[in-house]
């Protein structure tokens, strides 16, 4: 009984930490930079984190970094 409580509990406390507001994104949607004619460069920045992203067309040749 005792660990069936501690269990519950503690799924009820993961469940309000973990419950955030959750944004789904269209990629067709965002800003994107273009970088060539083929290749596009996107950014999703977040509270807790930062996602970026490549949309190669066929044929797409990426640029080496220049520092």
């Amino acid at each position: 009984m005792i660990k069936n409580l501690l269990i519950i509990s503690t799924l009820i406390l993961a469940l309000k930490v973990s419950a955030q507001k959750v944004q789904h994104f269209s990629l067709k949607d965002l800003l994107a930079k273009q970088v060539n004619t083929l290749l596009t460069q996107g950014t999703i920045s977040g509270e807790l984190g930062i996602i970026g992203y490549f949309t190669y067309q066929q044929g797409a040749v990426v640029p080496t970094h220049q520092p």
